[in-house]
Parts: C-alpha cells; structure tokens; sequence
C-alpha cells in the first residue's frame, strides 16, 4: 500500500516505495527522483512532488488500531480509508496529512473496489 508524505533507510524499502510509486504512475515512462528522508521512513518524489512512506507493508505491522488489516498487510478500500485516518489522528511521522494515492475508477486491476466504482463499472453503457 502506497501512503503519502516524510522520515533511516534501509535499502528493501527504498525498492518497496519505489516499485510502488512506478506501479502507481498510469503513464508510459517514470522519471521519478525519488529521495529518502534522513531516517529513512520516507521517500519524497521531485516529480509528483509527493512524499511515501518507504515501507510498503506499513499496514502488516502498523494499523493505528483499525481492525480487518489482514496479516499481509491487505485490506478493503473501507479498511484503507480508515487506515489512513487512523493514521492522521495519530499525527504518524509528524504529519496529518496522509492519503492514499489517486487511481482512476473503476480500476480493473484493483480486486476491492468502492461500492460506487462497481455501480459505475455495471452500469456503463
């Protein structure tokens, strides 16, 4: 799960946050440059001008105390956006401005869409 905004680096979640925020780009090429936070709990993103969190699988040992995270770090859209506001009510890394990244409804490779997303998704011409 991609979350973003900023914080000791190791090198695997460095390659986690950038896989995620190449898989999360919908264009052709990325030409991110991707800087890790002195701590290394963050990677800011000069071109999306974004900052991620550098542990993709935050969630799999961190849920602020939101219940229905499965012990992989998966869970619901519901889940996630509950996830993320947990996360801002706990202020995480020094910032309440957390959020998942943007992604174009309904997406298809997205195996637990909103109810909203499905509504649109079957009652498109």
């Amino acid at each position: 799960m991609a979350i973003a905004h900023e914080a000791t680096m190791t090198m695997r979640p460095l390659f986690a946050a950038a896989g995620v925020c190449a898989g999360v780009l919908s264009f052709g090429v990325a030409e991110a440059s991707l800087v890790a936070s002195e701590d290394g709990e963050t990677v800011y993103d000069t071109v999306n001008d974004v900052t991620w969190v550098a542990n993709a699988n935050l969630a799999q040992t961190k849920s602020f105390g939101v219940s229905g995270i499965n012990p992989d770090g998966s869970m619901s859209w519901t889940t996630a956006q509950e996830w993320i506001a947990a996360m801002n009510a706990a202020n995480y890394l020094g910032s309440s401005h957390w959020s998942l990244p943007a992604a174009k409804l309904p997406d298809d490779t997205c195996s637990q869409m909103p109810k909203a997303a499905k509504r649109t998704a079957t009652s498109a011409p």
